[in-house]
C-alpha cells in the first residue's frame, strides 16, 4: 500500500492539519521522515504494534498518522487529540453542559479526513488490480 499525505485547512480556527498514512504507522513515520516527532517510549509502542495511530503537533506542524486502513474508532481518537489541542492554544474550553462546539468540529473533522481516505482507498485498490496480471496471462507465459 503507498504513502499518502495531504493537509487540510481548519479555517475557522486557522490551523492545517498533515496527515500521514501507509501499511501502519511506522511505515508512514519512516517513508516521510518524521521519526524526531516520536519521543522513545512511543517509539517502542509502534515496534511492537501497540499504536494504531498517532497525532502530533509540534510548533511547526499539527500531523495525523495513521495507516490508509485506519478503523474510525482510531481515527476519532487521534482527531480527538487535535481539536483538544486547538482548543488548549486558543484558550477554549468544553463544559460537559454544553460540548456542541467539540462535537461539530470532531464532526467535520473526521468528514473531511475520511472522504480523502475513502479515495486513497478506492484509488490504492484500483492501481493494485491493474498492476495485477490476470489468470490467464500467468498460464501464457
Amino acid at each position: 500500500m503507498p504513502n499518502h499525505k495531504w493537509t487540510i485547512e481548519i479555517p475557522i480556527y486557522e490551523y492545517t492539519l498533515v496527515v500521514y498514512t501507509g501499511d501502519d504507522v511506522l511505515s508512514a513515520i519512516t517513508h516521510y521522515k518524521l521519526e524526531s516527532y516520536i519521543d522513545d517510549h512511543t517509539l517502542d509502542a509502534i515496534y511492537s504494534d501497540k499504536v494504531g495511530g498517532l497525532a502530533v503537533s509540534t510548533k511547526d506542524e499539527l500531523a495525523i498518522i495513521v495507516p490508509l486502513d485506519v478503523p474510525a474508532s482510531v481515527l476519532a481518537h487521534e482527531a480527538t487529540h487535535i481539536i483538544n489541542f486547538i482548543f488548549d492554544e486558543i484558550g477554549y474550553e468544553t463544559r460537559p453542559d454544553n460540548d456542541e462546539s467539540f462535537t461539530y468540529f470532531l464532526t467535520w473533522l473526521l468528514d473531511q479526513i475520511e472522504d480523502k481516505l475513502a479515495t486513497k482507498r478506492t484509488t490504492t485498490s484500483a492501481k493494485k488490480k491493474k498492476n495485477k496480471p490476470s489468470k490467464q496471462r500467468v498460464r501464457n507465459h
